[in-house]
């Protein structure tokens, strides 16, 4: 439908005519009810030298957070980022405990959820990052949970740039670490997972993975006993729930789409905003929106 294209002769983004995406998804969130698994990290690609069409609205869509789970039952998988073809996939919801063994497994998805423990004591398994398989590696595993009566502890979600952590006889698994993505030169971690929680106050509350990760709630109900939220725009998993206590939510993704300035395309959708970065202009989606190329 439309004769003039973006051309690309390099994908380097430091040459005119390169462009480039960063995508990252949203995060699972945390199991809920008695010491849980937390949320895995949204996926994470990045690529450079991508061709637009011009005059053509490309619809971005930018992954939500999974919601923590109120228990019980594994929390919600993030949702996908995609533009043009491209696509990187929500987090793994982490596993509930003292529950039977289906519900006690991590869920799969761009960073695999963190496993809980069944009511028979037996550890979930962790949930699988990296699905669907990419060979840039778009996040990894979670961790899994570990039973010493009477504590059930979960382990924690993957990351994008680290498994996630097995939990302990007195602590909760830690989340993954994100990974760094650099745009216009300017460096972020996102796609942090979230930390397993722990049914009783001893040892506190297992961190989340640098970039956005929650933390595990420990004890409660109340309190200190609900998993912390992912940070929303980084992909962070929400960390898996205390006693008789709620999941975090996953964060949000982002969209981030840059080039050598000078600006050549408009954007819609609500929040979203470009600037200049350096010698680059940087378009950064927070909401579901388009990209229109202009020149």
């Amino acid at each position: 439908m439309f004769s003039k294209t973006l051309n690309f002769l390099s994908t380097s983004s430091s040459l005119s005519g390169a462009v480039n995406i960063l995508l990252v998804a949203g995060g699972g969130g945390g199991g809920g009810f008695y010491g849980d698994g937390g949320g895995g990290g949204g996926g994470l690609v990045s690529q450079t030298g991508v061709q637009f069409d011009i005059g053509f609205p490309y619809p971005v869509t930018v992954g939500s957070g999974g919601a923590g789970s109120g228990g019980p039952a594994q929390g919600e998988n993030g949702t996908d980022s995609e533009v043009n073809g491209y696509s990187s996939s929500g987090g793994g919801g982490g596993g509930t405990s003292n529950r039977p063994q289906a519900g006690a497994n991590g869920s799969n998805g761009g960073c695999g959820g963190g496993g809980g423990v069944s009511n028979a004591g037996i550890a979930g398994s962790a949930g699988i990052g990296n699905v669907p398989f990419l060979a840039s590696i778009q996040g990894y595993n979670g961790g899994i949970g570990f039973y010493a009566s009477p504590n059930f502890l979960g382990g924690g979600g993957g990351g994008a740039g680290a498994v996630g952590g097995n939990a302990t006889s007195t602590v909760g698994g830690t989340g993954g670490a994100g990974r760094s993505a650099t745009v216009a030169g300017v460096s972020v971690v996102y796609s942090g997972g979230g930390g397993g929680g722990r049914n009783t106050t001893v040892a506190g509350r297992a961190a989340g993975g640098t970039g956005g990760g929650g933390g595990g709630g420990y004890g409660g109900p109340a309190g200190t006993g609900t998993g912390v939220n992912g940070t929303v725009n980084l992909g962070g998993g929400g960390g898996g729930a205390g006693y008789l206590s709620v999941g975090g939510n996953g964060g949000s993704g982002v969209v981030k789409i840059w080039y050598a300035s000078p600006s050549r395309a408009t954007i819609t959708g609500t929040g979203n905003t470009t600037a200049p970065s350096g010698a680059f202009t940087v378009h950064t989606f927070i909401n579901s929106g388009t990209i229109t190329f202009t020149a």
